[in-house]
């Protein structure tokens, strides 16, 4: 019956370590949930490995010791496996999104932004520590694109000196640092973090004006007929300001203007 129990124990510490492995790989934030699967399969393959020393010393003496011999490598192979396995995996971190609609996938624009870093970001978030998860499910897809950016969590409660520093008004406030620059964002939204990573990144803000006096589209409007407010909405999320221009009385185009968008003029220009 015991040697039943111990065997169940042996299988069980293996099972437990592959689980560890497969989560480790599946979602690398779950650091504290492989590491304990880890050392619960460890300790129960050394549990059954100390139970079984008498017929260990058996197979490597005698006409055994070839069999033995074989077993031992084996097992020596599989501990290599896992240990290269959990080295290649703590310095590379991929996973795959099964969901139908990649809901846990960056967009190209992010993955774009998070490749073109040159300088380490430090990212912060100020929340209470029961609301860590719902950022790190997303920051986590960030870290993993690219090793300058780095996250911390910070439990507004219990620093609220800290706080206070960065001057945080609500919780769920996500601060963004680079290259002595500081950006937040108050959503855990992958457009509004990525638009603070952006603003962050390039520093200062591009200027978008759209002409009008000549029946032009209008940026501030939704009417489908002569409104362009998902143009301007879309820029916006890109860190560009958007402005009207009424060139017919301002003469000329304004020196801080990045880009001017003549849209659908009806009338002639003068």
């Amino acid at each position: 019956m015991l040697n039943r129990i111990l065997g169940l124990l042996g299988w069980l510490g293996v099972a437990l370590v592959l689980s560890a492995v497969a989560v480790r790989f599946l979602d690398p934030s779950w650091q504290r949930t492989y590491n304990g699967l880890a050392v619960a399969g460890l300790v129960c393959a050394l549990i059954y490995i100390l139970s079984q020393w008498r017929e260990l010393a058996r197979a490597v003496s005698g006409r055994q010791a070839r069999f033995g011999a074989i077993a031992l490598g084996s097992v020596l192979v599989v501990i290599g496996i896992m240990v290269a396995i959990n080295y290649i995996a703590s310095r590379e971190h991929k996973r795959w999104d099964l969901t139908a609609n990649k809901v846990y996938s960056l967009s190209p624009q992010t993955k774009k932004v998070l490749a073109s870093l040159d300088a380490p970001v430090h990212v912060m978030v100020f929340t209470r520590s029961d609301d860590f998860q719902r950022f790190r499910d997303r920051l986590t897809e960030y870290a993993n694109d690219s090793k300058e950016l780095s996250v911390d969590y910070v439990d507004v409660d219990q620093k609220p000196q800290l706080a206070n520093q960065y001057k945080i008004q609500s919780y769920g406030t996500v601060i963004f640092e680079y290259k002595g620059r500081t950006e937040r964002a108050v959503s855990d939204g992958e457009q509004q973090l990525t638009n603070a990573l952006i603003k962050v990144v390039e520093g200062a803000q591009k200027k978008v004006y759209f002409v009008e006096g000549h029946g032009e589209k209008d940026p501030t409007s939704s009417d489908e007929r002569v409104g362009f407010s998902g143009a301007k909405s879309a820029l916006e999320s890109d860190n560009f300001s958007v402005d009207k221009l009424p060139l017919a009385q301002v003469g000329q185009v304004p020196p801080d203007a990045t880009v001017v968008v003549i849209a659908g003029p009806q009338t002639d220009y003068l």
